[in-house]
């Protein structure tokens, strides 16, 4: 599969992979180079599947020209290249340990250490901000929509569960 990596997925569809449509195949929607864009429908409950694939046209309109319906399907080295790609757009922190969790103006205030280093960032009290990831973890975001994970609560402290659980008990 000749697939490149430059920010965006360049994708050339081989035969095998080609899916009918009633107008078209994917197939021949693809035999050319376009530059594509990668987009997770379902980013928390489904990563691995349903993956948009879109490009902008001449006239600057993003337009989907065919979905990845199941990544594991497709040969490594293409599916090294899309995740990749998904990386770059789907960027999260994984906190490891809670320093401080304060509440202000409705607001929580958290000091946490990351995988990239301390960091401090804040976060709006409600209840679409923090949602339960995979089997025991969490994800939060921030005021700005930066997401920071939590992968598995059990491996956080007993204190830190605390904190968190005190302001996030939803």
């Amino acid at each position: 599969m000749g697939i490149t990596m430059s920010g965006f997925c360049e994708i050339y569809e081989p035969e095998a992979y080609a899916e009918e449509t009633p107008s078209r195949t994917i197939r021949d929607e693809l035999t050319c180079k376009k530059r594509m864009c990668v987009w997770r429908f379902s980013p928390l409950s489904s990563p691995e599947t349903h993956i948009s694939l879109r490009h902008t046209d001449e006239d600057s309109v993003e337009c989907e020209v065919g979905v990845i319906v199941d990544l594991s399907v497709f040969p490594m080295e293409a599916q090294t290249l899309v995740r990749a790609s998904l990386d770059q757009h789907y960027f999260e922190f994984r906190i490891a340990q809670i320093y401080r969790i304060d509440w202000k103006f409705n607001l929580l205030f958290f000091d946490v250490e990351t995988d990239q280093g301390r960091t401090e960032f804040e976060m709006r009290w409600q209840v679409d901000r923090a949602q339960h990831y995979g089997e025991n973890g969490m994800l939060l975001m921030d005021v700005f929509d930066n997401r920071y994970m939590i992968p598995d609560m059990d491996q956080l402290s007993r204190g830190d569960r605390k904190q968190l659980t005190r302001y996030i008990y939803w």
